[in-house]
């Protein structure tokens, strides 16, 4: 284990870096370990299912190209929204400040995510955004420790 803000190495369990004095017990709770490794296999099942996205519309191409367009236009703009997911992955490995708030915002944009992805990719894009609505479920279900979380590192 290592702390999140300075990097010094730190003994498993520690819960204030000896260091620069930073909050660090959030990051052994099991619902937030819980949370962070749901949103790493989102994260990975996003790229597989894009990839399948694109693979699909290259194997239409020849037959139709109206038809292979969608599911290849819909793979690639998965695969660019990906960056966003990295990046949030590795802001809450360093910190557990925005979980809720990002999530609480995500109600609206996945029913659109899933409706576009259902129109340009079929099953293929129902399957895509399952996962990030069953995360956003499991944010908001444990909302009041994930923010109780938040609150003990900003104010430790």
């Amino acid at each position: 284990m290592q702390c999140v803000r300075c990097n010094m190495p730190l003994a498993d369990g520690t819960e204030t870096c000896p260091n620069c004095g930073c909050y660090l017990s959030w990051m052994s709770n099991p619902v937030y370990q819980t949370f962070l490794r749901k949103y790493e296999n989102d994260k990975n099942i996003w790229l597989v299912v894009s990839i399948i996205m694109i693979a699909v519309g290259v194997i239409l191409l020849p037959f139709s190209f109206g038809t292979s367009v969608m599911p290849l236009a819909c793979g690639a703009w998965n695969i660019v929204s990906l960056d966003t997911q990295k990046k949030n992955l590795e802001h809450w490995r360093r910190t557990p400040v925005g979980v809720v708030d990002h999530f609480q915002d995500q109600g609206t944009n996945n029913i659109i995510f899933l409706i576009i992805n259902i129109i340009l990719a079929g099953p293929l894009g129902l399957i895509l955004m399952l996962p990030p609505i069953l995360l956003r479920d499991y944010v908001i279900k444990n909302r009041e420790l994930l923010l109780a979380l938040e609150y003990a590192f900003l104010h430790h």
